[in-house]
C-alpha cells in the first residue's frame, strides 16, 4: 500500500520546482511509482514537475465557454479558483504573500488558509495517482514551458536595442572563456527602438547566443537590421559547429519568442550552419484607453500598468469615448458598462459602427457579468470586477495580439 502524501510533502516539491537537484531528491519523487523508478537526476525531476503540474491542472476551475472569452477570461479570482489562483501565484510565479495580496485583493491570513486548503487538494490528487489511479505513469500531453508561458505575464514597452544587445552578450561572455569561438557583433544606433517585452527578448537573445557558443564553432555573427521607414528590425545570428547539440534549446527559444508575438525563424545551412533571425516591431509604446467614470478603478489599471510601458488614457464620459477614441487611436479600449448619462452598451456599439473605431479591440470590465451580450455586440474579452492585476495584463495581451494580427507585419512563425 503507497504512503499517504501530506501537505507538507507536497510542499517541499513545490518551493523546489525549478531546482532538478532537490526536486529528484524530495520525499514526493519517492511515493509516486512513475518517479521512483528514475534513475537519472534530470529525468527524475523532469517526470515529478510534470505531475506536479498535471496535479495543478486539476484544480483549474473550466473557462466560460462563450465567443466573448479568451485564456484572460476564466475565473481568476472567484472563489471556484482560488486553489488554483495561489497555488499559480505562489509557486510557479514565486510571488511573495505581499504581492499575493494585491493580485487577489484578500487578506494575509485569508492567503494562507487558501494555501493551505489547495495544498491539501494536490496532496489527495497525488495520493490517489500514487495508489495507482492515474492512467498510465507520465502525464505524457504535460508541457512545462507551455504552462510557464502560460502563466508569465507580458510587459511590452519601447526597448532600445544597442542596450539590450550589449546586456545579452555581457550575460553570455563567460560561456566564451576557454573556447575558440569568437563573438562578432555590427554595432548599432542607440536611436534604434522596438517594441516588445524587454525581458522576453532578452531572454530569448541570451538563450540563442549561448546555442551559438555552445555549438561549438569559430564565430558567432550578430547582425542588427534596422532599415529605414520601415516597420520592422531584426537581429541575425549566423553560427556553425554541432547543431544537434542545441537543437532543443534553439526550440525553446523560438517557443518563448513566438509566446509573446516575436518571430524567430531558424534556418539551417550548408556546411553545418544555422542562420536565427529575430523580427521585431519598431514603434511607439501601446496604449489603452480606460473609459470608466470610477476614478478607483482608473487607478487601479494605472497602477496595474506602472512598470509594462503602456500608456494609460481615461475619460470619465462616457459620451465622448468615441470622439476621444477615434482622436488618440489606442491599440486597446478598457470599457465599463454601469456609467451615468450613456451606459457601456451604447458606447460599445457606437464604436463598432464608426469605421475609425471599429477594429480597435475592446476589453470590458464590469461588475455585471454579461459576456455573451459583449460578444454579439463586438467586445474582444470580458473580465469581471473586481480584476487582478494577472487577468488583465493577459486579457490586454490578447488584445493586443488581435490588433497586430490586423495590421501588416514581418513575416509570420512558419513561413
Amino acid at each position: 500500500m503507497a504512503q499517504a502524501i501530506d501537505r507538507e510533502v507536497i510542499r517541499e516539491a513545490l518551493e523546489n520546482l525549478h531546482d532538478d537537484v532537490k526536486l529528484a531528491g524530495c520525499k514526493l519523487a519517492g511515493l509516486l511509482p512513475a518517479t521512483s523508478g528514475q534513475a537519472a537526476i534530470e529525468e527524475r525531476a523532469e517526470v515529478l514537475r510534470s505531475l506536479l503540474l498535471a496535479a495543478l491542472e486539476s484544480v483549474r476551475p473550466r473557462r466560460r465557454g462563450t465567443a466573448a472569452s479568451s485564456p484572460a477570461a476564466s475565473r481568476f479570482g472567484s472563489a471556484e479558483s482560488r486553489s488554483y489562483d495561489v497555488l499559480s501565484l505562489r509557486y510557479l510565479e514565486r510571488l511573495p504573500v505581499s504581492r499575493m495580496e494585491d493580485e487577489l485583493a484578500l487578506g494575509r491570513r485569508q492567503i494562507y488558509r487558501d494555501l493551505e486548503e489547495a495544498e491539501n487538494r494536490l496532496a489527495t490528487v497525488l495520493s490517489s495517482w500514487a495508489n495507482g489511479a492515474f492512467e498510465g505513469t507520465q502525464p505524457e500531453q504535460a508541457d512545462p514551458l507551455a504552462q510557464e508561458l502560460d502563466a508569465l505575464a507580458s510587459y511590452p514597452a519601447r526597448v532600445e536595442l544597442q542596450r539590450l544587445v550589449a546586456e545579452a552578450i555581457a550575460l553570455v561572455e563567460p560561456l566564451i572563456a576557454g573556447r575558440r569561438t569568437s563573438l562578432k557583433v555590427d554595432r548599432i544606433g542607440s536611436s534604434d527602438l522596438v517594441l516588445a517585452d524587454r525581458a522576453i527578448l532578452k531572454q530569448v537573445l541570451v538563450q540563442l547566443l549561448a546555442c551559438g557558443i555552445q555549438a561549438g564553432g569559430p564565430a558567432v555573427e550578430v547582425l542588427v537590421d534596422v532599415p529605414v521607414d520601415t516597420a520592422s528590425a531584426r537581429i541575425v545570428l549566423r553560427f556553425s559547429g554541432d547543431l544537434a547539440a542545441v537543437e532543443r534549446r534553439l526550440g525553446d527559444a523560438q517557443r518563448i519568442a513566438a509566446a509573446r508575438g516575436i518571430v524567430c525563424q531558424l534556418r539551417n545551412e550548408p556546411a553545418g550552419n544555422c542562420e536565427a533571425t529575430l523580427w521585431l516591431q519598431r514603434g511607439n509604446p501601446v496604449s489603452v484607453l480606460v473609459i470608466e467614470d470610477n476614478p478607483g478603478a482608473v487607478e487601479l489599471y494605472r497602477r496595474y500598468l506602472s512598470a509594462t510601458g503602456w500608456q494609460l488614457h481615461h475619460t470619465a464620459d462616457p459620451r465622448a469615448a468615441r470622439e476621444i477614441a477615434a482622436e488618440t487611436r489606442p491599440d486597446v479600449i478598457v470599457l465599463d458598462i454601469m456609467m451615468p448619462r450613456l451606459d457601456g452598451w451604447s458606447v460599445l456599439q457606437s464604436l463598432r459602427q464608426s469605421p475609425t473605431t471599429a477594429e480597435i479591440p475592446v476589453l470590458i470590465c464590469s461588475v455585471v457579468e454579461q459576456p455573451e451580450l459583449a460578444a454579439a455586440l463586438g467586445a474582444e474579452a470580458y473580465l469581471t470586477k473586481p480584476v487582478a492585476q494577472g487577468e488583465f495584463l493577459v486579457a490586454l495581451r490578447s488584445c493586443l495580439e488581435r490588433r497586430n494580427r490586423l495590421r501588416p507585419g514581418p513575416p509570420q512563425a512558419g513561413e
